[in-house]
């Protein structure tokens, strides 16, 4: 039987579970500053990383919507948004909420 790592207790768990919370409910810039701190740890969550990076996608897809509102086809803003939205696509298949932050295999060296 191969020896599993065992897993790596993190600080900023009940963070991190907030962080997502107010994630979910559409507040992206608040999140960010969440994880943000977290990831400032020494032993952060490193699905933090991947929080932070989903959320300024979130904030930036915003911002692209509310040109497209004032320029509907600009092909510039058309071309933002198609990359916007590959990009959250391919962070979700990550699946960067499947553990939570609290516990972790391995350890980070």
């Amino acid at each position: 039987m191969k020896d599993e790592p065992q897993p790596v207790v993190q600080k900023g768990d009940k963070r991190y579970a907030e962080a997502m919370s107010l994630f979910d409910n559409g507040l992206y810039k608040e999140a960010y500053e969440k994880v943000e701190d977290i990831i400032a740890e020494p032993d952060y969550c490193d699905r933090a990383r991947l929080a932070a990076a989903l959320c300024c996608l979130e904030i930036a897809h915003r911002a692209v919507v509310e040109g497209l509102r004032k320029f509907p086809y600009h092909p510039v803003l058309l071309n933002d948004q198609e990359r916007i939205i590959g990009s959250k696509r391919m962070l979700n298949e990550l699946e960067w909420r499947d553990v939570p932050c609290g516990i972790q295999r391995g350890s980070r060296s």
